[in-house]
């Protein structure tokens, strides 16, 4: 039936398209359903490119409209705001081009898609083309709910590890700590008074902890220090709300004690193979 309708139509494909489109009623079946939304979104993957040419050449001038994203909300009935995220994820993918093969690949669905788009603001575009090849690697297992996760993974360590810009002056009191694997990244930038707060904890929690033969270097005491101080709050943090009356000097009268969920088989008991955390 495709084939006659390509032949009557010439190459005009759009055309068989609507008179396909046009016939075309799905049942209410799962199968059926999700293979018209895939369809649906495959279309929306070819769009890209095309739109990001009539983008850039600005031809919506064409149409008496202001913009692409006005274009698509007159003449291709788009809500305003699906309209302008369609314009940017065409603008963003120019610089993601193995995000964008993947996609027309079906190696990644549309849900993906948008959510690594928009986790890549403009400042971090020039790193994620560095770290595309790896982070697709991550993501093409996950589902849209799991890429939007790592994605905020990665936006997270890469806040942390960009240079300051010399140009901008820095904020006071800000920190960030996020989790890369088994590991974490942190970076920040404090302010006179926090900084030396700061600085007095981890000297006095280094002095409170010596070793013999202590063969770690500043930077590992450091570390270890600020775990300490810490795990310090961790343990006797006070609840106002449980103890609205504790003088602050004074130890809270209600400790918090953190608990670290493990697990282990009866094998690994005997074997004394420690256990698992519940998160990994």
């Amino acid at each position: 039936m495709l084939l006659e309708l390509l032949d009557a139509l010439g190459t005009d494909v759009l055309g068989a398209l609507e008179l396909l489109v046009d016939h075309f009623e799905p049942a209410a079946h799962a199968d059926e359903l999700a293979r018209a939304y895939r369809l649906r979104e495959t279309i929306l993957a070819k769009s890209m490119e095309p739109t990001r040419a009539f983008d850039e050449m600005m031809l919506y001038q064409l149409t008496k409209a202001s913009s692409t994203a006005q274009f698509l909300e007159r003449c291709a009935g788009l809500s305003p705001a699906e309209a302008r995220s369609s314009t940017i994820m065409a603008r963003k993918l120019k610089a993601m081009p193995l995000t964008e093969a993947a996609w027309l690949a079906g190696t990644l669905s549309s849900g993906q898609v948008r959510a690594i788009t928009a986790n890549v603001k403009k400042q971090f575009a020039d790193r994620f083309r560095d770290d595309e090849a790896e982070m697709l690697a991550i993501v093409v297992p996950l589902d849209a709910k799991g890429t939007d996760l790592a994605m905020q993974k990665w936006v997270n360590v890469v806040q942390a590890s960009l240079d300051d810009d010399p140009e901008k002056p820095l904020r006071e009191d800000e920190f960030f700590h996020s989790a890369v694997g088994s590991r974490y990244v942190s970076n920040g930038n404090f302010g006179a008074v926090t900084g030396e707060i700061i600085d007095k904890a981890i000297e006095l929690c280094e002095a409170d902890n010596p070793r013999d033969k202590d063969t770690r270097s500043p930077a590992q005491r450091r570390g270890e220090a600020l775990a300490d101080v810490c795990g310090f709050y961790v343990d006797y943090q006070n609840r106002i709300t449980a103890d609205p009356d504790a003088p602050a000097p004074a130890v809270p009268k209600k400790r918090n004690w953190p608990q670290l969920i493990a697990v282990n088989t009866t094998d690994e008991l005997q074997r004394r193979q420690g256990a698992q955390l519940i998160n990994g």
